[in-house]
């Protein structure tokens, strides 16, 4: 979140997207998923990893590896 401020107090672009998505993964194809999600919207590399690994199993952790 710190981030998300930091980008706003700078007056940059910032959007923070906060979704319950959890039923909508019950019934949908994975691959499926990841492939939309690549061409559609250009979601890829951890971005992508993170949603299919949400899909897949019922708790993720998101970690901000950029202050490591």
């Amino acid at each position: 979140m710190n981030t998300v401020y930091t980008a706003a107090d700078a007056k940059k672009i910032t959007a923070l997207v906060g979704l319950d998505i959890s039923a909508a993964f019950d019934t949908i194809d994975h691959d499926l998923l990841a492939s939309g999600l690549k061409s559609q919207f250009g979601v890829v590399g951890a971005a992508s990893s993170w949603l299919i690994s949400a899909a897949v199993s019922s708790s993720c952790v998101l970690a901000d590896t950029t202050h490591l």
